[in-house]
């Protein structure tokens, strides 16, 4: 993948896990405390403009048994989009 594919993935994000959050009938104050950011933090990273760190993220990614490669928007490997 090449450096602007790969740009645009993590440009991606925010609404990946909108929409993860979304499905799960989550609000964004009911997420964020449960990944120990403000809630404001996390509308910003919902809508791209701000950078998540691979802390937060680690600790989404747990919160929704997901693997980082979905959401990174990379197919799942084969293991059915969740974590082992």
């Amino acid at each position: 993948m090449n450096k602007e594919a790969t740009v645009q993935q993590v440009q991606l994000m925010g609404h990946r896990i909108r929409r993860l959050r979304r499905k799960n009938k989550l609000t964004q104050p009911a997420l964020a405390k449960r990944v120990g950011i403000p809630p404001s933090d996390l509308s910003r990273i919902e809508r791209d403009e701000l950078r998540v760190s691979l802390d937060v993220l680690i600790r989404i990614v747990a919160e929704f048994n997901v693997g980082l490669d979905e959401l990174m928007g990379k197919p799942a490997s084969g293991r059915g989009g969740r974590r082992r």
